[in-house]
């Protein structure tokens, strides 16, 4: 980060901060400087393994012997860059302090150097043998298990190298040492085990000292507590008892913060809710099966989280990319510590809370995004997403969100995937429905109102609108209006209100590998995998194909075709009419009849469910 952008990160920062916080912020800059000067030694304490601890069941893959078979052969969890790449990084760094490392200038991005350091590769091996103890190879799985960890604690000492940057990087790792201690403490020597008493020890220390607390409150806090009560319940030493009280604390705070009260995301992520269900549900477990009911009283927020997400998933479990992702996982990929609901009830849903209308019928799952930016004060998850759509037919993705494809690095396509631009929504002026200010805090966040979800025995309406464009210096009001009529067409309305001319853009990002085609003067069908939708503009304007980037996991980027519009003028002048029929194109008079019904629902006053 160079110097004016590292300035205007800390004046935001200060901005959003509190008394408390501020002071906070200073005792942790206090401790990172003690750590410095003392070049790690670290108050030596008395520690003592608690033998008899359990481990809570998962449930791992299917393809698990698919996995532990990769893993043997030196596979481990990557995103974007090769391991020979992240090695070679890593090595350059290791004598060096942590906190005296430029990010900004790593020739990789940081989060991808930091996947294989979690060590999830190691957690599911065992929990893998833990699950399958009596397994013919075990013994070869321990001793690489036993070979991988130690090596990984000479190359990681504490506190140089990259792998101490991040409090919650810290955190993710205990559980992992309290697995491989559980599956090795019968091949371990004294020695051994006392040193992975002490990473454990070391990573909780420096963790409890580092928490994410006030405007840094996230999913980090959750896993960061997370790595505490595994600590504090797995080594007995004089600060467990403090570790668990806070973690608990923090946790029970936590579970009514991030997950709203209709279950969905305060960061407005759906990846990220997912990680944060499983690391709670990964605490409450771990403490229950060692006799500690303190978070029993967050399982119906848990269920409501679960519930929430059940409406979003397709295809066996996968869920749109809405917000931000970075495909984390609370344990690793594959292993999960519930079971998750994945029953896909028919019907339309309203999560008004965290602002999401959802239809699911038989083929059918389209999304209607009329939520918050993210999470306040810096809204660091959320995209600039308000009231876009998602459409999925027969478990197949059309209309798509196009990802997040990296944090760090390539800044301009950092902007590009969280801006509105990159979704399906109205972008007014070329600019975002809020400020980026950095890669990860918003300023001018919009609100999104509902004002009508109205559901007739056919068809369902929905009209929302939102400010974000209030800033400008002739502030402009985005309404969008949906209409959905016999299980088979929509109308969506884009309609403005404010003062000046402006430029008003629309954008359909298709799914890849879909094709895209005018059948007609009027209709564009898009093609994938055997099933089609039809999308037109009800008035004499048209779309024009063009295309832009799509994101389908972490640090992968790939071009996508996009329907386009745009149009010039004063906002009550402009107005896009968009039709999409999932069965067939429709006749125009038809389609005139359509839109005049939205017409006369629009001027009712009903809104219920």
């Amino acid at each position: 980060m160079n110097q004016v952008k590292r300035i205007k990160f800390y004046v935001l920062r200060v901005k959003n901060s509190s008394i408390k916080e501020i002071t906070y912020r200073i005792k942790e800059l206090v401790f990172i400087k003690k750590i410095k000067t003392t070049k790690g030694q670290i108050l030596q304490t008395h520690i003592n393994f608690v033998r008899d601890i359990k481990i809570p069941h998962f449930y791992l893959s299917q393809n698990s012997y698919k996995f532990v078979k990769e893993l043997l052969n030196g596979k481990v969890y990557i995103l974007n860059d090769s391991i020979e790449a992240i090695n070679k990084v890593e090595a350059w760094y290791r004598s060096t302090f942590f906190s005296d490392i430029d990010i900004a200038k790593l020739p990789l991005d940081i989060r991808s150097i930091w996947e294989p350091a979690r060590l999830q590769h190691l957690a599911f091996l065992s929990l893998y043998i833990l699950q399958n103890p009596t397994l013919a190879n075990k013994e070869i799985i321990k001793e690489y298990i036993k070979k991988s960890l130690f090596k990984w604690f000479k190359n990681s000492p504490f506190p140089y190298g990259l792998h101490y940057i991040s409090a919650m990087e810290c955190a993710l790792r205990i559980p992992v040492f309290v697995y491989c201690f559980k599956t090795l403490e019968d091949i371990l020597t004294k020695n051994e085990l006392e040193k992975i008493a002490q990473q454990i020890f070391i990573n909780a220390w420096f963790v409890f000292n580092r928490l994410s607390l006030y405007s840094s409150l996230g999913n980090h806090t959750i896993a960061e507590c997370t790595g505490l009560i595994f600590a504090a319940l797995s080594i007995d030493c004089s600060f467990s008892k403090k570790w668990l009280d806070v973690a608990i604390q923090l946790l029970k705070q936590e579970a009514y913060h991030q997950i709203l009260d209709d279950g969905g995301p305060a960061e407005q992520s759906l990846n990220y809710h997912r990680f944060v269900l499983d690391l709670l549900w990964l605490s409450k477990n771990m403490l229950e099966i060692n006799g500690n009911n303190e978070l029993k009283e967050v399982e119906y927020r848990l269920k409501k989280g679960e519930n929430f997400l059940s409406c979003f998933y397709y295809n066996k479990g996968e869920y749109p990319s809405i917000g931000d992702s970075d495909d984390a996982h609370a344990i690793a990929p594959g292993v999960s510590p519930v079971i998750r609901n994945r029953e896909q009830n028919l019907g339309y849903y309203l999560f008004q809370t965290s602002g999401y209308s959802v239809i699911r019928t038989k083929d059918l799952l389209f999304i209607f995004d009329h939520g918050p930016l993210g999470m306040p004060p810096l809204y660091n998850h959320g995209h600039a997403d308000a009231l876009s759509v998602i459409l999925i037919k027969k478990e197949i993705p059309f209309l798509i969100d196009t990802g997040t494809y990296k944090y760090n690095k390539e800044l301009g396509l950092r902007r590009y995937f969280k801006g509105t631009k990159a979704h399906n929504t109205v972008t007014i002026d070329d600019k975002d429905q809020a400020v980026q200010e950095t890669s990860f805090i918003w300023s001018h966040p919009y609100r999104c109102h509902l004002e009508k979800f109205c559901l007739t025995e056919k068809d369902l309406y929905i009209s929302a609108y939102h400010d974000g464009y209030k800033r400008l210096s002739n502030p402009v009001f985005h309404r969008r209006t949906v209409s959905f009529f016999d299980n088979e067409f929509f109308i969506i309305k884009d309609s403005f209100w404010g003062e000046g001319s402006h430029k008003f853009e629309l954008n359909f990002h298709i799914a890849p590998g879909a094709n895209v085609n005018k059948i007609d003067n009027k209709w564009w069908q898009i093609e994938n995998k055997k099933e089609s939708i039809f999308i037109c503009s009800s008035d004499e304007h048209d779309f024009f194909l063009t295309k832009n980037f799509y994101s389908p996991c972490y640090g992968v980027k790939s071009e996508i075709n996009v329907l386009h519009m745009k149009k010039h003028g004063q906002p009550k002048e402009v107005c896009f009419y968009t039709v999409i029929s999932i069965k067939s194109s429709l006749d125009l008079k038809v389609l005139e009849e359509k839109v005049k019904k939205s017409a006369e629902i629009e001027n009712t006053q009903y809104m219920g469910r």
